[in-house]
């Protein structure tokens, strides 16, 4: 990916009817035009509000819907930052990153037939620049920019280097019940199982963030509640989560839905 193999990823805003009263409202796309899948991230803001903050997955030939732009929205100066790695046989190539400032006057000079999409669209090209040195962390550039999104998904670096054969078969649960941590609980009193359970807990989540898994479940079990407890103080500390759900809507308070 890069200059020498040409320009792989296209932003297009597909025009849509809008609701009474809304004005001229536009659906945005992301598509991967190349030959492999990708790591992507992906911060967007106008001067006044948040439009995206995100990251993931995207297959070749693949797109998604990100967010609906409004004419407001075009007006009000929005930016997008863009960062994409390679998923290659063993890990993920180098960072790629793209900025990307949408101005009115531009935008509706673009439009043209999307074969994909269908429809005529306002279509952007990402120009797409290898990382050099260290530059400025996309952290760094939202706190700069004024930002008043979450930065959860943009704190995780090490989300480049995984596998994807490792992210493919990672659990998306875990279960601390003691009797599923060790083989011989006998012997161990209440201080020790909770230290186990909460160095599996902690073991579970960092390799989570490292592989750019999006959601996990944690299983803890009801009892006194004192690993539960624990458990949400660890996640209301950690950059990398951005919310969790206290209450599993089939386990109750007996597990935890933890978005990353």
């Amino acid at each position: 990916m890069g200059k020498k193999e040409g320009v792989k990823f296209q932003l297009a805003f597909l025009p849509h009817l809008a609701k009474a009263g809304e004005g001229e409202v536009y659906r945005c796309f992301l598509l991967n035009t190349s030959s492999r899948s990708c790591l992507y991230e992906i911060h967007a803001q106008t001067m006044r509000r948040g439009l995206d903050d995100q990251k993931g997955r995207l297959e070749a030939g693949a797109f998604f819907q990100l967010h609906s732009l409004s004419k407001d929205d075009l007006n009000d100066r929005p930016v997008y930052r863009f960062r994409f790695w390679e998923i290659l046989e063993q890990g993920t190539g180098p960072e790629f990153f793209c900025e990307l400032l949408l101005r009115p006057k531009s935008f509706f000079a673009k439009r043209q037939y999307h074969e994909i999409l269908g429809q005529d669209v306002h279509l952007y090209t990402l120009m797409l620049q290898g990382k050099k040195g260290k530059g400025e962390s996309l952290s760094e550039y939202v706190y700069r920019k004024g930002g008043t999104s979450s930065l959860a998904a943009w704190r995780n670096p090490r989300v480049e280097v995984h596998s994807p054969e490792a992210l493919a078969s990672f659990p998306r649960e875990i279960d601390l019940h003691i009797e599923a941590l060790v083989p011989d609980r006998e012997g161990l009193d209440a201080a020790q199982i909770l230290r186990i359970q909460l160095g599996a807990f902690e073991e579970y989540l960092e390799k989570a963030i490292r592989l750019g898994v999006d959601k996990v479940r944690i299983i803890h079990g009801k009892g006194e509640g004192v690993l539960r407890k624990r458990i949400h103080e660890l996640l209301n500390k950690n950059p990398h989560v951005r919310h969790f759900e206290k209450i599993h809507p089939v386990l109750g308070t007996g597990a935890t839905e933890v978005f990353l």
